[in-house]
């Protein structure tokens, strides 16, 4: 089992500017529940699967870290990735998550924050200040973002990290793209507000060294 690791502990490391580096490995997953109660199946993994999956990460050695952290280690990272912000992510996620020393980001659509089947703020809070997870932005309306004018991406990205570091306290540096969609217009914009954003591209057919179109392992 992977020894849990804080900021301060990352930060601790002293690393050997000539030892080889690695590209942390970044994972996609939407709820953790037993049973789905939409038709999009392949959004769901079980809490078994999640708890097996965390297992293998941690007998393999792997540190865990925010998907705002992003870069290159001489010791092996994974970044746990959640988008939409669903009510599992609390009830179910987060149990497994203390129990098997992980950390985890969290991509909030955040006009949906406290509706019937998302987190509410209470949650949010508590999650945040245990340290074991991060709130990023996923836009406020989770929008197709080419489809707007630029002035509405903006208004998407600024709102939402306003609402979202009002909430935690915390910065909100990184973005997941609605539905993975992009465009040249829509990058240059997440620019100007983030310094990470995410895909839904896999890594096996995406390279990954643009910091604004990092691609994920959907699981």
């Amino acid at each position: 089992r992977a020894e849990e690791t804080t900021e301060a502990d990352t930060e601790s490391v002293t690393e050997d500017p000539d030892a080889k580096t690695y590209e942390p490995v970044v994972f996609m997953y939407h709820l953790i529940l037993e049973e789905p109660y939409s038709p999009y199946t392949s959004l769901y993994v079980s809490p078994a699967d999640f708890s097996d999956h965390m297992d293998a990460l941690n007998e393999m050695g792997y540190r865990y870290i925010f998907a705002d952290e992003y870069a290159k280690h001489t010791y092996r990272t994974a970044v746990l990735t959640f988008d939409d912000g669903y009510v599992d992510n609390y009830t179910e996620m987060f149990p497994i998550l203390k129990e098997k020393g992980g950390r985890a980001t969290i991509f909030l659509i955040a006009d949906l924050i406290g509706t019937d089947g998302y987190l509410n703020e209470e949650q949010i809070q508590e999650m945040a200040q245990s340290g074991l997870v991060s709130f990023q932005s996923h836009t406020c309306s989770h929008p197709r973002l080419p489809e707007l004018s630029a002035e509405a991406v903006r208004d998407e990205f600024q709102n939402s990290i306003q609402k979202i570091e009002g909430l935690t306290g915390r910065p909100v540096r990184a973005i997941a793209y609605p539905y993975g969609k992009t465009s040249d217009t829509v990058r240059q914009l997440a620019g100007e507000y983030f310094t990470f954003a995410y895909t839904t591209q896999s890594p096996a057919v995406s390279a990954s060294d643009d910091s604004l179109m990092l691609p994920r392992y959907g699981i």
